[in-house]
């Protein structure tokens, strides 16, 4: 009998049900297929995916099963405030409490078959659509992946955990509400603000603030990018300031508009103006700083989308200046090769044909005046001492032809060569050192950027060839240029390790060599989880706001549905109350999406000015083209969600004239 009630019962709901089924489906997909990812053995089998890779999908699959619960939770509770006076006319009736809590136990069980049947037939299809994205972004070739048992079991496991806790959450409340709460909650009445003025003042000064904030974070983060000695806490300042100004831009927007508005005569002669108004007032007062909450969740979700996405353009352009050979091997001349030049070429070969070799020398400088000025007179974390590292003009320029590059010219001066922006920054114009018995002065950082040093050396200093007569070689350098990528690069680098330095420092990598390639993959990897990381909090985040929204749209439909009855008995014809809900329902449900789509420009060009500080203007295009795809798409899901809200609420409130 109980189960007949309860299959009644959402049957009879589903429209109040329809949003709430819509996100706990989308949200089991992305469980369904993030489970997949972490449980599956495709990726992992590749040679490119690293252990680390799959440690970080699975602490973010757990904490975002964490943000689901507390959706499933919000989304269930006001589900259970739309029924109290239903739950209450039970008791009236004579029902005991067990028995309303087997009816909602009931209910809950079929809404979680169907939105795991669902969620799972579509985390099928957004499995293989995660997979096709973290291969491209690998640079993986991109195959159909089969699914995992251990990934639906783990789904399975986390939707029932999160059902059963949303479940124990309303008995509690159920057990504890009396007949009064339960049959008279809804009958609360939102009042309008009685300052608006003073309100609007809070808009205007958290607006300021908010400007400021973005100008700040812009000035810090072209100063973090051009200057070595800027510390990070005026980004974090202006993040903070940001995040305030938005919590009190929305509650000053949110009190003041409407009673602003309602005092324009004007503005009130027009339709039904004054109806949308005051069914505004209240509801935005009340939940000024949800939607500020709420507007912050969306932002965040934008912004960590652009940031991965650039971050990835800017690691794609940046490796090769990292890394201009194929391969590169570094050899300091005091210590006895484990692995030869000769030796590493017929390695090599053994994976790939090589197309050409460039050998150089690196001299000491027997001065440390340039390192120090670069570390701001710190020394290394061992105690090394530090040591500057030359290499001359001829020899430079023969690299550089090899490289397809310019050659550099030094006129009787030096120069510092590096592939890091903010070496501009650097005071080294005050130091005119002396090599081989003669000064040099500063004649600028080289225009190019790239890297032909070993790991531990910072820059190069780049000195006419009479300055190293009677300088010692530190170092002796050869790069490779291969005939194609298609090799194992993991197994080339574990190939060219060191043994000998590997067993002294215990890490595994140690090397003489680096393989571009392989250096390249793992920036991959890296990215792919960031970019994929970043996408599944943003979708979470924007299916918080979505499904919030629209259930605290659908919470306050017994309300609206007496006062359209009302504006339908003095004359307001069906078409006109379509129009007045969908403007009561449009800035309602559009108020915490305004400052996000608004910020989305900001938020994309100060990633664009990021890239092209960083040497990458050519990347300012790619960069501006995942933040406008990133707001279409977050645009496009607020539109559906919104969509389903007012067919609900338009099915529910609309009067027909008689």
């Amino acid at each position: 009998m109980l189960a007949k009630i309860a299959f009644r019962n959402v049957k009879r709901q589903a429209g109040n049900y329809l949003v709430y089924y819509l996100t706990v489906s989308l949200t089991i997909a992305l469980i369904f297929a993030f489970s997949n990812l972490v449980f599956g053995k495709e990726l992992w089998n590749h040679p490119a995916a690293l252990p680390q890779m799959r440690a970080g999908l699975s602490a973010i699959s757990m904490l975002i099963g964490l943000v689901e619960a507390f959706v499933l939770g919000y989304a269930s509770s006001y589900l259970l405030g739309l029924r109290k006076q239903e739950f209450g006319m039970y008791l009236t009736l004579g029902m005991n409490r067990r028995q309303i809590l087997l009816i909602f136990f009931c209910e809950e069980m079929l809404l979680c078959a169907a939105s795991l049947i669902t969620g799972i037939l579509g985390g099928l299809l957004l499995y293989q659509g995660l997979m096709a994205l973290l291969t491209g972004l690998m640079d993986m070739p991109f195959a159909f992946s089969a699914y995992s048992p251990q990934g639906l079991l783990f789904t399975v496991l986390l939707v029932g955990g999160m059902f059963l806790l949303s479940f124990i959450v309303c008995s509690l409340y159920l057990r504890r509400a009396t007949i009064y709460r339960l049959l008279f909650a809804g009958r609360r009445v939102e009042r309008g603000e009685r300052r608006p003025l003073l309100w609007f003042v809070i808009f205007l000064a958290a607006l300021a603030a908010l400007v400021t904030a973005c100008l700040w974070f812009h000035r810090e983060l072209e100063s973090l990018v051009t200057d070595f000695d800027t510390p990070p806490d005026g980004l974090f300042g202006s993040l903070l300031l940001g995040v305030v100004s938005v919590l009190f831009l929305y509650m000053g927007l949110g009190r003041s508009a409407a009673g602003l508005l309602l005092r324009r005569p004007k503005f009130c002669c027009r339709g039904t103006a004054v109806f949308i108004l005051r069914q505004l007032s209240g509801k935005l007062k009340t939940n000024a700083l949800m939607a500020g909450i709420l507007a912050l969740l969306l932002l965040l979700a934008l912004a960590a989308t652009d940031i991965s996405f650039a971050q990835y353009a800017y690691y794609d352009a940046i490796l090769e200046r990292n890394f201009p050979f194929a391969v590169l091997g570094t050899l300091e001349e005091e210590e006895e090769p484990a692995i030869s030049f000769s030796e590493a070429e017929q390695i090599l070969a053994a994976y790939t044909p090589v197309t050409s070799r460039v050998s150089y020398t690196l001299y000491a400088g027997g001065t440390s005046a340039l390192s120090e000025a670069y570390l701001s007179g710190e020394r290394l974390e061992n105690g090394q001492e530090l040591q500057d590292m030359l290499i001359g003009e001829s020899e430079l320029n023969r690299v550089l032809a090899a490289l397809g590059e310019e050659p550099v010219r030094l006129d009787g001066t030096y120069q510092i060569l590096s592939s890091q922006q903010q070496m501009e920054s650097v005071e080294f114009p005050r130091i005119s050192p002396a090599w081989s018995g003669k000064q040099y002065p500063f004649g600028g950082v080289a225009d190019l950027l790239i890297s032909l040093v070993p790991d531990d050396v910072m820059f190069l200093v780049v000195v006419p060839d009479e300055a190293l007569r009677e300088l010692s070689p530190a170092w002796s350098c050869c790069g490779w240029q291969l005939g194609n990528t298609d090799f194992d690069a993991a197994a080339l680098q574990e190939a060219l390790i060191n043994p000998q330095s590997a067993a002294e420092t215990g890490y595994a990598l140690s090397s003489d060599y680096q393989v571009r390639e392989y250096h390249r993959i793992q920036g991959l990897q890296s990215m792919a989880v960031l970019i994929v990381s970043a996408l599944y909090m943003g979708l979470i985040f924007v299916l918080l706001a979505l499904a919030v929204l629209a259930l605290k749209t659908l919470s306050g439909l017994s309300g609206d549905r007496e006062k359209y009855r009302i504006l339908s008995k003095i004359g307001c014809g069906e078409r006109e109350q379509k129009r007045t809900l969908l403007w009561q329902l449009g800035i309602f449900f559009f108020f915490p999406l305004l400052l996000p789509l608004l910020m989305s420009v900001p938020v994309t060009w100060i990633c664009v000015r990021f890239v092209s500080l960083a040497g990458f203007p050519q990347q300012a295009a790619r960069t501006a083209m995942y933040g406008t795809a990133a707001a279409v798409v977050l645009a496009a899901a607020y539109g559906l969600y919104f969509l389903v809200s007012w067919l609900i609420a338009a099915r529910q409130v609309m009067v027909k004239q008689m």
